[in-house]
């Protein structure tokens, strides 16, 4: 019986190969596999459909070229399985160069970080932009805040911690000073800033209002508390 940290090992390399070069059917996906010696061809079908089951691929047509001449199921990546491979590429030079890919290959799954990536890139910031994004990716599947059938990540999670100057403490003060710079090169960039930092302001509006709403009430129970017993 296959241990638990070797199906995830599978179900990452399935993931990653459908990234790289899906759709793909199941044998093909085996065939792209089988060199590392992961699973044999049954095995692999059964863990695409248990990633399908789990919502990070799903069916997006049929292979009438299928070996043996009938038609099969091809299987693409849904946008939590793009998330899942983007949290698990190496933050180097060729794991840049991974997510540089897949930012066109995917760009209606993600359109408010990969329709202005060519931007990013001109302007010197990829490998914050390659940081920032994965940390989101992180955070939503961790969240649960992504579905298979969504759009584009959390708009709030995307504008507000992608786009804001502020966000990611873990970030470097250069990290910092270098992705505001080449934000502010192009013009649709400043106009997310922008975007990210109204909806940042507008939310610690919010926040402070429910503040000052719970700090009244907590006054006017301790007013209450501090009354002198009547009956006493």
């Amino acid at each position: 019986m296959a241990s638990a940290n070797g199906r995830s090992k599978r179900w990452a390399r399935i993931l990653y190969t459908l990234a790289m070069d899906g759709p793909l059917n199941p044998y093909k996906t085996w065939a792209k596999l089988v060199k590392e010696e992961l699973a044999t061809q049954p095995t692999i079908r059964g863990d695409l459909e248990e990633l399908l089951k789990m919502g990070r691929v799903k069916n997006v047509d049929t292979d009438r070229k299928a070996r043996g001449g009938r038609p099969s199921i091809r299987y693409d990546l849904t946008l939590p399985g793009l998330a899942t491979v983007i949290a698990n590429l190496e933050d180097n030079e060729s794991g840049h160069r991974l997510l540089d890919y897949l930012a066109k290959k995917y760009r209606a799954m993600m359109p408010l970080v990969f329709d202005v990536w060519p931007a990013i890139l001109e302007g010197g910031v990829g490998d914050v932009a390659f940081r920032r994004l994965q940390e989101i990716c992180i955070s939503v599947l961790e969240a649960g805040l992504v579905s298979k059938d969504s759009l584009d990540l959390p708009n709030y999670k995307v504008l507000e911690n992608f786009f804001a100057p502020d966000t990611y403490l873990e970030e470097t003060r250069d990290d910092r000073r270098r992705w505001f710079q080449g934000i502010r090169r192009d013009k649709t960039l400043r106009e997310r800033m922008r975007t990210a930092l109204h909806d940042r302001i507008r939310y610690l509006e919010d926040c402070q209002k429910g503040w000052a709403s719970a700090i009244q009430k907590a006054n006017q129970i301790l007013e209450v508390l501090s009354e002198k017993d009547g009956s006493g």
